[in-house]
């Protein structure tokens, strides 16, 4: 009997080893994997070597998750054959997803994993990628889900995959919410990815905005701690987290402007957005953050607005995207505490945070020494829901305790009420309202409390009908001022209402141009001047024979070259031995050059819309009583010219004529503000 001893059965490294050593010695190896692969196997060894040997799998599954290689049939992660970006690469679509639960990276939520799809017009060949811990195939498996791009047709290879930790469709509003789930694939990763075991609030946004593909582009700093939150640097820009608040990003410029007033020791604190493109009407970008914001555009620069004056900024005035434009001045503090910031629309707002005040102010115009805040001037919005009603305010402010004769004029129309303004004024009587084919209810009610005894109606019976003129009646004598056309009305309101017994200056506008006979009407009346119109290139005969009557020293064209022609003006040379000008083809330039000729003591204006003529039909004599010019405004905005006009003069008293449909709220805290010259209040 022969005796057998037993085989000694490896020790546990050895099998290890050995094992290794197989894998190692597999068929086809370059150089550069045999490296690559024993780098992965020492490492498993060090960090886990129980786990390493124990765990079914090769040992590069124990590192890069199950089926790691080309053999296991899984698509490639896109961050390992996309220059570390995680993203869709050229050629691909967003195509189908499906869900992981619990994952571990997604700190127990749901891991997304989408398939980035051919793009059927582009080509790609069947290979296994080259990566450390992913070797997946890239364009070999023949499938989609199709939950995303659903209108693109034709099944095409999966390119590689991209992991996510949020919703699909929150990522791409192409995907549906339609849940497909794959718990297989839990331990896929790469060493393109982060650490899935470790995960942070940084890492996961970063991971979601495309990793070395995204706007931050590469990372160049370790995430690290900073007081209250967590750091990480990029290639362009920086992000930022706290418990609270999440993980958000400041990009370019802003980071750097930033970075130089503290980062999160700053007075801004953390980030709580992204940065944000603005509108593209408002080219540039904001990054919001606890106490401020910072706003960055090629035109303006990159400034921040942070306390008192970012509340005003954007609660009040509509932020980068409202009238004020963006910053061109940090927070500055000026006098006694006090801070303030310029902004490209050319205010700026004052902020006191001793008891929170805050003031619109141009950025031109300084703060008194003494702390207190500028003078304003008093200021009245008068309107009405329409423009009969706005008539009527206008009456019962300038009237309030009645008038002897009030003016009439059609609803509709502009021209015999603008031209019939100068001889309402010189009567000191309202301009009221009525539509053509018979008086309005509130304009009779008006008549009655005026106490008229005489009512003048302006254009024909094809302007006021004789329904109109009957009503009237029950209120005093009527007299109609009309001519076949509007010419012929504004030559017969000269001859009859303003200048019986001719005139020194006239004042000539197109019959077509409402903005200019407005804007003419109080500096007319201040003159006891007519307005007469041309029509076209050429002056009409009325006007002619008027202009003949009246033997005026001088004509005031009202307008540029395209509302009153060469040719009109060089026919207007011939009736009186001066001629100007006044104005430009810019009806608020010209309305602010009109403002202009009014007496430099004037210290009333009053402002109208120019976009159209309804509410302003009825301010000429408002005008002319206080001695004031009327300028014109856009419904959202104040002119250049206007503006440098009001800030120049410093009007004591500021008078609105319309509601907000004709001139908004923005407008009014504008007008609000302008500066007051001493002595005008």
């Amino acid at each position: 009997m022969t005796s057998t001893t037993a085989p000694v059965r490896p020790s546990l490294p050895e099998r290890m080893v050995e094992r290794a050593a197989t894998w190692l010695a597999g068929e086809g190896l370059s150089r550069r994997r045999f490296l690559s692969r024993a780098a992965i196997v020492g490492s498993a060894l060090a960090v886990e070597p129980w786990g390493f040997v124990l765990r079914p799998g090769t040992a590069y599954a124990s590192v890069c998750g199950e089926a790691a290689s080309c053999s296991g049939g899984w698509t490639a992660f896109c961050c390992t054959i996309n220059d570390g970006a995680n993203t869709c690469p050229p050629g691909s679509f967003v195509a189908g997803w499906w869900k992981i639960d619990d994952s571990a990276f997604c700190m127990g939520d749901a891991r997304y994993i989408i398939d980035c799809n051919r793009t059927p017009s582009a080509t790609c060949s069947c290979t296994c990628a080259d990566g450390a811990c992913d070797q997946r195939r890239v364009c070999c498996n023949v499938f989609r889900y199709g939950q995303c791009n659903q209108h693109i047709r034709g099944v095409t290879e999966v390119v590689c995959r991209v992991v996510l930790c949020t919703p699909p469709w929150e990522w791409d509003e192409s995907c549906t919410t339609t849940v497909r789930t794959d718990n297989r694939t839990l331990t896929h990763w790469a060493s393109c990815l982060p650490d899935r075991e470790h995960p942070t609030a940084i890492s996961i946004r970063y991971v979601d905005l495309g990793l070395a593909g995204s706007v931050l582009g590469r990372q160049t700093a370790e995430e690290r701690d900073v007081e209250g939150g967590r750091l990480a640097t990029y290639q362009h820009g920086m992000m930022l987290s706290t418990t609270t608040l999440g993980a958000h990003y400041v990009l370019g410029e802003s980071a750097e402007h930033y970075d130089e007033l503290g980062r999160e020791r700053s007075v801004l604190g953390f980030p709580t957005a992204d940065q944000r493109s603005l509108p593209e009407d408002t080219p540039g970008s904001v990054a919001a953050f606890e106490r401020g914001a910072i706003w960055a555009s090629a035109d303006t620069g990159v400034y921040e607005t942070s306390g008192g004056i970012h509340v005003r900024y954007v609660e009040e005035e509509g932020g980068g995207t409202g009238w004020m434009g963006l910053p061109v001045t940090g927070v500055r503090t000026v006098l006694d505490g006090r801070q303030r910031s310029d902004f490209a629309g050319g205010w700026s707002i004052a902020y006191r945070p001793s008891d929170g005040g805050s003031r619109l102010l141009p950025a031109d115009e300084p703060l008194p020494m003494d702390g207190s805040w500028p003078p304003r001037p008093a200021f009245a919005r008068i309107a009405g829901a329409e423009r009969i009603a706005t008539a009527i305010a206008i009456s019962r402010v300038l009237h309030p305790d009645g008038a002897p004769v009030a003016f009439l004029a059609r609803a509709d129309g502009f021209a015999d009420a603008l031209t019939g303004g100068v001889a309402a004024a010189l009567a000191g009587a309202p301009v009221l309202l009525t539509p053509t084919a018979e008086l309005a209810a509130a304009t009779a009610d008006e008549l009655t409390r005026l106490g008229v005894r005489r009512v003048v109606l302006l254009g024909g019976e094809g302007a006021l009908s004789r329904r109109v003129a009957d009503a009237a009646a029950r209120h005093g004598r009527v007299e109609r001022w009309s001519g076949p056309d509007r010419v012929a009305t504004a030559t017969e309101i000269s001859r009859r209402g303003v200048a019986p017994d001719g005139a020194p200056v006239v004042f000539v506008t197109d019959g077509g141009a409402f903005a200019e006979a407005l804007v003419a009407a109080p500096v007319a009346a201040s003159r006891r001047s007519p307005i007469l119109l041309t029509a076209g290139d050429r002056v009409p005969n009325e006007t002619r024979t008027e202009l003949a009557r009246l033997q005026p020293e001088e004509i005031v064209v009202v307008g540029g070259p395209k509302v009153v022609p060469a040719s009109a003006y060089d026919e207007l040379e011939a009736y009186a031995p001066r001629i100007r000008r006044v104005g430009t083809d810019d009806r608020y330039t010209t309305s602010a050059a009109m403002a202009a000729e009014v007496s430099e003591q004037a210290g009333s204006v009053v402002v109208a819309t120019g976009r159209d003529f309804p509410d302003g039909l009825a301010a000429g004599p408002l005008a002319a009583a206080r001695g004031a010019g009327i300028v014109l405004v856009q419904p959202h905005d104040i002119p250049r010219t206007v503006h440098n006009l009001l800030r120049r003069r410093g009007f004591g008293e500021v008078t609105l004529i319309g509601g907000t449909g004709a001139v908004d709220a923005t407008v009014e805290r504008r007008l609000r503000h302008y500066p007051v010259e001493d002595g005008l209040l």
